[in-house]
């Protein structure tokens, strides 16, 4: 049995619908969920729902009973750490032999940006169980794009704080599907790995600007903000302060010049040709027009 957690989020959607395609009979999933009223969803699925929150320890023995690989995809807050050791350790006492770490790029226990530090923290939280681990750390997703659907709409511009660094965004069905493929392979296939996901191209979002008028047929501009402006409207729009600022630093990240990494894990170990941004945009064009 796998257990998913986040299962009635994106990443988890995805991941859900990807183990079904790995079409394996003998495969069982339960998915995680805080909300009574999405269980109903995963049913209709065909996912054994389980109702419980990596908030409240008390609730996982239950949910975490009879799985052998646990996905460990964790819902932003400032306690992603001490959520996923309490995670963690109760997998390991309830008999499981994997854990999945969905993580970030960057993630480092000791950096000095918020995002990094938690997912690097509970990183070691999972790798100190002593069970089979892989780590997952993919750049950003293709899918957050479509947060600039009002504007390029409205104004025909989109806005960030990544300047002029190019990153490699990825599609969360690719990152499910390498999920699903360390989920599924025999547990020495992938243990002690960390998968650095990555899309096909590093393009910075003035390229991206210019597949956004390719593909709507209309001119399509991108506008830079500093940190600070970023991170402003981010609060102005109603984001807590700390997660705005942790947004907002995922930028500086990025400058590092890891997120603008391409490599080949996503065709070799997801086994599926990765989308483009271009593919992305022409399949959502729907939404920015």
């Amino acid at each position: 049995m796998i257990l998913v957690t986040g299962a009635t989020g994106t990443n988890g959607r995805e991941l859900l619908d990807a183990l079904r395609k790995r079409g394996a009979p003998d495969i069982k999933v339960r998915g995680l969920t805080r909300d009574p009223k999405k269980a109903e969803s995963l049913k209709k699925l065909g996912v054994e729902a389980a109702i419980g929150d990596l908030a409240q320890p008390a609730s996982l023995p239950a949910a975490l009973a009879g799985c052998d690989r646990v996905f460990i995809l964790s819902a932003v807050s400032e306690q992603i750490a001490e959520q996923e050791a309490a995670l963690a350790q109760a997998a390991k006492k309830a008999g499981a032999k994997q854990l999945v770490k969905f993580s970030a790029n960057g993630a480092d226990p000791d950096s000095k940006h918020t995002i990094s530090r938690l997912h690097g923290q509970g990183e070691k939280a999972v790798q100190a169980t002593g069970l089979a681990w892989t780590v997952l750390r993919p750049t950003f997703f293709q899918q957050n794009l479509l947060w600039g659907a009002p504007s390029i709409k409205k104004e025909g511009v989109f806005r960030n704080n990544l300047g002029r660094t190019k990153a490699s965004h990825i599609d969360t069905r690719d990152i499910a599907a390498v999920a699903a493929r360390v989920l599924t392979d025999p547990l020495e296939d992938h243990a002690g790995k960390v998968y650095e996901l990555r899309g096909p191209q590093a393009l910075s979002f003035d390229e991206i600007a210019a597949i956004f008028t390719r593909v709507l047929g209309k001119p399509v501009r991108y506008v830079d903000l500093t940190d600070e402006q970023y991170e402003q409207g981010m609060t102005q729009a109603g984001m807590p302060q700390w997660l705005a600022h942790a947004i907002a630093e995922l930028a500086e990240v990025a400058r590092n010049g890891t997120a603008g990494q391409v490599n080949d894990i996503v065709g070799r170990i997801g086994e599926k040709k990765p989308t483009t941004v271009e593919q992305f945009l022409v399949e959502n064009r729907a939404a920015f027009v």
